[in-house]
């Protein structure tokens, strides 16, 4: 059976609803205020085609990318859970990888993650018992410095391995308790560069 209309005919139907224009889409001549004609590319929201594309970072392993800037610390976050501190500190600028780490490490220990300023001074001894943790920006959202030192303390007696990630090192997160920053110090700095 063919076309309506078509009396047999097996060819394909025409499936275009309107005759295909000559004119260019994209490009489209102007005249310019000196007389002079130019090509113009202009393309209307109709006849752009939108594509499905699913944007969702994701944060796994095998999605994190090793190079020079990277290296040290992801051989490092690597080796959990024999690491040589009860702490890292992940720091590095704005997209060089500090989440991405601390989530490789969030996944495969069962850590929870927290920003900084979510560390409250009751909740550090279920946390120490917790097994690892995650702190992410602790130098824009400064956690509780009283919590922060008592859960790097513990931290040691309950076997927590804790992940800190920052913008700068601690001497430039304004800390006012001088024992804090010592902790902060004899923790590994795991440092990314530029990505």
């Amino acid at each position: 059976a063919g076309c309506a209309g078509r009396g047999g005919d097996r060819r394909a139907c025409t499936v275009r609803a309107r005759a295909i224009s000559r004119q260019r889409v994209l490009s489209r001549q102007a005249t310019q205020p000196d007389g002079a004609t130019r090509q113009t590319c202009t393309v209307s929201r109709d006849d752009q085609l939108l594509l499905p594309f699913d944007l969702a970072p994701s944060y796994g392993r095998d999605d994190f990318l090793v190079g020079k800037p990277n290296e040290a610390a992801f051989s490092y976050i690597a080796r959990y859970p024999r690491w040589l501190a009860p702490a890292a500190l992940i720091i590095g600028p704005e997209g060089s990888g500090k989440s991405h780490l601390a989530a490789i490490f969030a996944v495969e220990s069962g850590a929870q993650t927290m920003r900084g300023d979510h560390l409250a001074f009751e909740d550090v001894p279920q946390l120490a018992k917790s097994g690892a943790l995650v702190i992410e920006d602790a130098d824009r959202f400064p956690p509780d410095e009283r919590a922060l030192f008592h859960l790097i303390n513990l931290a040691r007696e309950t076997g927590l391995l804790l992940v800190i990630t920052a913008r700068k090192p601690p001497e430039d997160w304004g800390l006012a308790t001088p024992d804090l920053l010592s902790r902060l110090r004899a923790q590994p700095r795991l440092a990314l560069g530029e990505p």
